[in-house]
């Protein structure tokens, strides 16, 4: 989430021909690759936090180039699990340009990171204030409203946001996960239509109309939408994983088992969630699952929630239903709604009675 959201606030300075910094000071040449070594997410966090002090105190740089440095360290200080000063740094971002809209979605992130939701929808709000036809603040609103059970504005959010870009997948996609959330598949699954026919090739849209097309018991379409979306997406865990589960529960295990392990070399197992796919394909016992430990605590609860999701399916796929509710149950426990696992364990709860 982190590496997103630094990407994103880089392009509002790196693009669109930012004020030089060598226009700001004799140092300026040395100063511009201190700024991008700030930014640049390889880096360990403390280091990065270090050299974006030195930037700042360098002052030789433009009002926006500043701002940025300042989000910038307060993404290194939230890996560093300092929230106070990547607060304080947000803060100082919006001091030095009151409109750096950077700085407001740093923070909502952090404080959807904390599970801080009605913050988090507060900083965003301030974006939007700012500037109503952020599509993106009025996107990521719309989501954490969502999130919040909160879907009728949730809608009104994503509505907007097409209005104002009607050829923008996005939000389609979005609009279409709320009106699943609240019950309404028929308009979700319009919205995941229009979402494909606006874009064939992404796979987020055959993903999201996939895992309704699962919920709904029509795993052969839901197989097919994954398999689109592993297609387009091949580097993608979570598009051959569904894909698998959609398949197995056609009644075609083994195949579902030998397509997962062709699609397996494309996939980085070694790192979360790609063990998961271990586990379906008996290279790893569920009990040796482990999602490690995680800075905010969204990916923890979120990472655990998967955890004992997927450890449910496998059970279930083994026939020990027993288990898999117990799994599922754990799952639900997390709270997590932001992921889509919360949602799926409590359908696999329904279908099972339980």
């Amino acid at each position: 989430m982190l590496k997103r959201l630094a990407a994103a606030c880089a392009a509002v300075v790196l693009l669109g021909g930012a004020v030089p910094i060598e226009e700001h000071g004799g140092s300026g040449n040395n100063m511009r690759a201190a700024f991008l070594q700030c930014g640049n997410f390889q880096v360990l966090p403390m280091a990065r936090a270090g050299v974006c002090t030195a930037v700042i105190k360098s002052r030789v740089l433009p009002p926006q180039v500043l701002a940025m440095a300042y989000v910038w360290r307060g993404i290194a200080f939230v890996e560093l699990t300092r929230f106070d000063a990547a607060t304080a740094d947000y803060d100082a971002a919006v001091g030095v340009v009151p409109d750096f809209a950077p700085a407001y979605m740093a923070r909502a992130d952090l404080h959807l990171g904390l599970r801080e939701h009605d913050q988090a929808v507060a900083a965003l709000g301030e974006v939007i204030r700012r500037k109503p036809d952020d599509i993106q603040a009025l996107v990521k609103r719309g989501s954490l409203l969502d999130y919040a059970g909160r879907q009728d504005e949730a809608i009104a959010d994503f509505n907007e946001a097409i209005r104002l870009d009607p050829e923008r997948v996005g939000p389609f996609v979005d609009r279409g996960l709320a009106y699943q959330n609240k019950g309404d598949f028929d308009r979700a699954a319009a919205d995941f239509d229009e979402a494909i026919r606006l874009d064939p090739n992404d796979s987020g849209a055959y993903r999201a109309r996939g895992r309704l097309r699962f919920r709904q018991d029509a795993f052969a379409a839901a197989a097919d939408d994954f398999t689109a979306a592993a297609d387009l997406a091949p580097a993608d865990p979570y598009a051959a994983l569904w894909r698998f589960l959609a398949q197995a529960r056609t009644g075609q295990s083994d195949e579902a088992a030998a397509e997962l392990e062709r699609r397996a070399g494309r996939l980085n197992t070694a790192v979360w969630p790609g063990p998961i796919v271990s586990l379906f394909l008996g290279r790893l016992a569920p009990d040796a699952l482990d999602p490690g430990e995680h800075v905010l605590p969204l990916e923890q609860l979120g990472a655990d929630c998967e955890l004992h999701f997927y450890r449910g399916e496998h059970h279930l796929l083994h026939g020990e239903s027993e288990r898999a509710a117990a799994e599922f149950r754990l799952a639900v426990a997390t709270g997590i709604t932001e992921y889509v696992e919360y949602g799926a364990a409590q359908r696999e709860l329904g279908r099972l009675g339980r």
